[in-house]
This record gives structure tokens, sequence and C-alpha cells, in this order.
């Protein structure tokens, strides 16, 4: 049986990466994060019609469901945390269904604010 899970939506940011670029990251990271245990990643439901450019608002976007207790944002967070050593400008926001926001950059995962970032996301999600 399976506990409670929480779903959110994970924007990439980055003024340096352009809109391939971006979607390319994502379709990598829903890659790893379905390789982790206690996280499903997947493209959001709605997209672009045939022959569009594509929806601005779902340009690197990714659902996650996130499963159980706290570990799995420690998953996500140390997941992620590969992305910013490899990006420092990439900015990741997390939205809430109610369309609240929490911002990760690459300082919020540096060794010394980690635990602290685990716990802030942790009340975030609870809403």
């Amino acid at each position: 049986m399976q506990d409670k899970s929480i779903e959110v939506a994970v924007v990439l940011r980055d003024e340096d990466l352009n809109d391939s670029k971006l979607n390319s990251l994502a379709r990598e990271m829903i890659a790893n994060f379905n390789r982790q245990r206690g996280i499903e990643a997947r493209v959001p439901d709605t997209g672009p019609s045939p022959g569009s450019k594509g929806d601005p608002v779902a340009v690197g976007t990714i659902v996650l469901q996130l499963l159980g207790s706290g570990g799995a944002i420690a998953v996500l967070l140390n997941g992620l945390k590969a992305y910013f050593l490899r990006k420092q400008s990439l900015v990741i926001d997390v939205k809430r269904k109610d369309g609240a926001t929490f911002k990760l950059h690459a300082d919020n995962l540096s060794d010394r604010h980690l635990e602290t970032t685990v716990t802030q996301l942790s009340d975030f999600l609870k809403g």
C-alpha cells in the first residue's frame, strides 16, 4: 500500500537555454527521476496542438508525483543538485496545484543549505 503522494509541477528556467534545450533537459530529468524510488515523472497532460510552436507555459515543465513521506523530497533535491552542478544559472520553480511556487537555485542545494532546503520544501508542499 502506498503512502500519501503529492503532485507538483517543476518548471525549468535558464536565460542561456532556448525552448528546445529546456525541453531536452526536462526529458532527461524525467528519465532520471523515473529510475528513482519514490518519484514518478512525466510531461504535462496538455501539450501543443499540431502545427503550433508550443505552449510557453509548458516549455521545460515536468509533472512529478512524490510518493510516500519526506524521503521523496530528499531524493528529488539530490537529483536536482546534479543539474545545478552542471548549470549554475538554472532556476527551478516547484509549483503546487494551488499555484504557489517554491524557487530553487544552485545555492539552495549547496551542501551547507541542503538540509534546510529539504525542510523548507517539505513544509511548502504540505501547504
